[in-house]
């Protein structure tokens, strides 16, 4: 998971946060996307 919000944030700002890396195993991320899944708060 690369954020968990209420508020919907663009990739580029996530990646920002995240330094350009994943934060669970360090690889550096891409812009562009090729697995996403958004799950609502409940």
């Amino acid at each position: 998971m690369l954020y968990e919000g209420a508020d919907i944030k663009p990739p580029d700002e996530i990646l920002h946060l995240n330094d350009g890396k994943c934060p669970q195993c360090g690889k550096k991320l891409s812009l562009i996307p090729i697995d996403v899944e958004v799950i609502p708060l409940k």
